[in-house]
């Protein structure tokens, strides 16, 4: 675990540092607005169903990690730095596709992250770079001077290539 860069900060030298959040999902991507009841209903068609066993809802969660993300972009070592933020879970709507031809597409998007994410990023000017995943489509964008980066690994049914060493020069 001491490699995981979750809730920490990182100096990469005297100007940069980078901080982990894996950030989390709060069904606010999903189009249309569904209750909680119906969202979590849906959920067990994920392997987050199988495999994350806590004792906090999903929202729950949710802000505790935009909390955590918060204490970490409000930390004093970071004040006169310029910070980079790497998640896994989406921050910004922009990223998440949206279909005219499949609902049930729309619906999935609510466990891809949430607006609230992108929120707490947008209000920290010092943080230059956000590089998540999730989504498993490569797409890079910009808002002013934040870079967004969203280049998932994916799976190997996903890849471009065969070879790992090349898929991750992609």
């Amino acid at each position: 675990v001491e490699n995981c860069i979750e809730n920490r900060i990182i100096h990469l030298n005297d100007e940069t540092a980078l901080i982990g959040c894996m950030g989390w999902y709060d069904y606010s991507f999903a189009l249309p607005k569904l209750d909680d009841f119906v969202m979590k209903s849906r959920k067990k068609q994920f392997s987050d169903h199988q495999y994350v066993n806590w004792k906090y809802s999903d929202k729950e969660f949710f802000d505790i990690q935009i909390n955590n993300l918060n204490n970490l972009l409000n930390s004093e070592e970071l004040r006169n730095k310029n910070v980079l933020v790497s998640m896994h879970y989406v921050p910004f709507s922009d990223f998440i596709h949206y279909s005219n031809l499949n609902d049930d597409w729309n619906i999935v998007n609510g466990f891809f992250g949430g607006y609230e994410l992108g929120k707490t990023i947008l209000k920290y000017k010092n943080v230059k770079l956000v590089h998540f995943g999730h989504t498993h489509k490569h797409k890079m964008d910009s808002y002013g001077d934040l870079q967004l980066v969203c280049k998932p690994f994916g799976y190997h049914f996903e890849w471009a290539v065969d070879d790992i060493d090349k898929q991750l020069e992609l």
